[in-house]
């Protein structure tokens, strides 16, 4: 993860708190400077969908 990004962890972990077990919160890294586009779930809490750490981005991304 992006070093960057990390101080955005405590929001995702307060929105995980107050939407509940029933809602996903995840963050995903896009790379612009690699071959090609990609993107990468950096952080997720709550996983509903099953997705972990390092899951690749959807076509709706």
């Amino acid at each position: 993860m992006n070093v960057k990004l990390r101080k955005y962890l405590p929001i995702l972990d307060f929105l995980s708190i107050i939407l509940g077990e029933d809602t996903e919160v995840l963050m995903h890294e896009i790379c612009y400077d690699c071959d090609g586009y990609e993107a990468s779930i950096v952080y997720i809490k709550n996983s509903i969908s099953g997705r972990k750490v390092g899951a690749p981005g959807t076509d709706l991304l």
